[in-house]
């Protein structure tokens, strides 16, 4: 697992942390690469209930991907997240691209 990524068990909870504080814990593409690894973990252990995905340091969940890595893939080397997603934010969401 990257320095940037880490996950904490406490009972049935699983929580992955983004840490990457000084850069509002945006992802680098081998971060983005690491979450089906992680997803298959916890899948597999039948322990895990709840997945929550948090982003370190209070100041920003994560401002996206490292657009300064991600502009040098190609659409095609990106492929998405094979996994069920549902979310709880605090706090404003804004998206584009």
């Amino acid at each position: 697992m990257s320095e940037f990524l880490r996950v904490e068990r406490a009972g049935a909870v699983a929580t992955i942390w983004i840490d990457r504080q000084p850069r509002m814990n945006t992802m680098t593409v081998a971060m983005r690469n690491e979450f089906p690894g992680i997803f298959a973990g916890l899948e597999a252990d039948e322990t895990v209930r709840v997945v929550v995905i948090r982003g370190a340091g209070g100041k920003a969940f994560s401002a996206g991907g490292d657009v300064s890595e991600f502009l040098q893939q190609e659409p095609a080397d990106l492929e998405p997240c094979p996994c069920r997603r549902s979310q709880y934010q605090r706090g404003a969401a804004i998206g584009c691209g």
